[in-house]
């Protein structure tokens, strides 16, 4: 196996250093704990809120150019590739962007709690009992 991708270990110290779950530096990738992990960042994402999505990636983008600023002369190659992060996330928050502008246009969701929900065709919940 080659070396280790030095960009992979900077993001992952980054996001170590954030208290992101799953990416702590030096974590075997998969393994048992890789499906709790796993589920807890679905349960996450289902609750994304797209504003501060992009909060976050505008603050990984400042982390980041302090990287790219910190190596530049030292560690060229580490900054050039650093650049490709900073392409990556300003799209990543573009489309968060998007998607906070279309959340704030369909306003809040509407939920219906299973008492609030019809039943049949003649509104009934279920057959009677008698």
């Amino acid at each position: 196996m080659g070396a280790p991708n030095p960009i992979q270990g900077i993001l992952q110290n980054l996001m170590a250093s954030r208290g992101q779950p799953g990416m702590q530096s030096g974590a075997p990738q998969g393994g048992p704990g890789m499906g709790s992990a796993v589920a807890q960042q679905m349960s996450q994402l289902r609750g994304a809120d797209p504003t501060m999505t992009v909060r976050t990636i505008e603050k990984m983008e400042k982390d980041v150019a302090a990287l790219i600023s910190q190596n530049i002369q030292s560690v060229p190659g580490v900054s050039a590739a650093l650049a490709g992060v900073v392409k990556a996330l300003q799209r990543a928050k573009k489309e968060a962007q998007n998607a906070a502008q279309t959340a704030s246009a369909m306003g809040p969701s509407i939920q219906f709690s299973p008492a609030q929900q019809a039943g049949g065709p003649d509104n009934s919940s279920g057959p009677e009992m008698t």
